[in-house]
Parts: C-alpha cells; sequence; structure tokens
C-alpha cells in the first residue's frame, strides 16, 4: 500500500479567512480614498478661508479706516469694535452665488457676513464698504448729551444728519456725507436715570 504524498497536500484556511484576505485591496482602496478625501477637503477649507480672508474682527480700538471727521465720545466706556472688511462679504458673497441651493445656504450661514437690518431710511452705501460697529456700555453722561454731542459735531462735520427716532429717553439718528461714509447712532437710556446704559454707532465706510 503506498503511503501519501504529504508535500502534494494543499492546506486550505477556513472560508472566512479566506474571503478576508481576497478583500484585503478593496478595503485598503476604500480606506486610502477616504483618506485622500479628507486632504483634499481640508486643502479645499484653507483654501476657502485664505482667498476670502478674515471675517468680522472684534477689538477695543477703532480701526485706521474709521472717518477721522467722526468724533467718538467717552472712548474708556467702549466694550467692543467689530470691523468687517468689505472685500470679506463681496468674496463670500461671490462664492455663495455659484453654488447650488443646498450648499448656498450652508455656506451663508458659516461664512457670508449678515447684511446690517436697518431702518428704511437708512443712508446705506451702496456695493461692499467696510463696517464699523462700535459698542458703549454704561456712559458717564445721560442720553440727551451723548445724543446732543454726535447731532452737534456731525452736523459741525458736514454730515446730513436725520433725527429718526424719539422714544422717552432713547434716541436715534442717521447721518451721511459723500465722500465721507454714512452711518447711525442709537443711544438707548432710562427713565430719570443720569448715565446712559447702552449706545451703538455703526459706520459704513466706501473702499
Amino acid at each position: 500500500m503506498k503511503k501519501p504524498n504529504l508535500e502534494k497536500v494543499q492546506i486550505v484556511e477556513p472560508p472566512i479567512q479566506e474571503l478576508t484576505k481576497r478583500n484585503r485591496p478593496w478595503t485598503r482602496g476604500l480606506l486610502l480614498g477616504l483618506v485622500g478625501l479628507i486632504i483634499s477637503a481640508a486643502a479645499a477649507a484653507l483654501g476657502l478661508r485664505l482667498f476670502i480672508g478674515k471675517g468680522a474682527v472684534i477689538t477695543r480700538n477703532p480701526p485706521t479706516a474709521f472717518p477721522s471727521t467722526i468724533p467718538l465720545y467717552d472712548r474708556d466706556s467702549i466694550s467692543r469694535v467689530v470691523f468687517t472688511s468689505g472685500v470679506y462679504r463681496y468674496r463670500t458673497q461671490l462664492i455663495a452665488n455659484l453654488l447650488p441651493a443646498p450648499l448656498h445656504s450652508l455656506f451663508t450661514q458659516f461664512f457670508v457676513a449678515p447684511a446690517l437690518t436697518l431702518d428704511p431710511d437708512w443712508p446705506a452705501l451702496p456695493g461692499y464698504p467696510d463696517t464699523i460697529r462700535i459698542e458703549w456700555k454704561n456712559m458717564t453722561a445721560d442720553p440727551d448729551f451723548v445724543f446732543s454731542y454726535y447731532e452737534k459735531n456731525l452736523t459741525g462735520a458736514n454730515y446730513t444728519v436725520e433725527v429718526t427716532e424719539k422714544k422717552g429717553p432713547s434716541r436715534k439718528l442717521t447721518f451721511k456725507r459723500p465722500g465721507g461714509g454714512a452711518g447711525m447712532l442709537t443711544v438707548e437710556g432710562v427713565k430719570r436715570a443720569t448715565f446712559t446704559p447702552r449706545a451703538t454707532l455703526i459706520v459704513q465706510v466706501p473702499r
């Protein structure tokens, strides 16, 4: 009786291990594809951010773009200054207009600087001017004095000033001058208070 030739016997792995071995190239390719997709998305996001530039910049001091013809009362009480470049608003809006509807709304939510929601008679500048928003808290002067100070000094600087609201101790005015920008001042007061709880000055500067 002949003995079996063990050298010709082929050992077959269990079916699950054999199947796993056969699928390894496909799994590796899928993993590499996902990694490449993530890297491409990160690079695209970085390139987009570099292209559109910085968004709103928050500081305590007005930027150099702030018009010298507009007075700033009580600088020590300024709580924050928000500067939004017109270039940033233009570029983000340009990209948003090129995207399909679902991506447009998502991109707008995270990148596009919102348009100013102001009075109907707000003398907004056309195009994409720089926008500077200055906020005060707890100013030592009363609301009537703060409002009169800006109304007088803006008129003296040849701005066209229009008082749009007078409700108790609160006041609001808009102003505009060719080549000097446009803006709005809101002064919020409290009855019988000797200080001004809050004031906001929004200025648009042509580029």
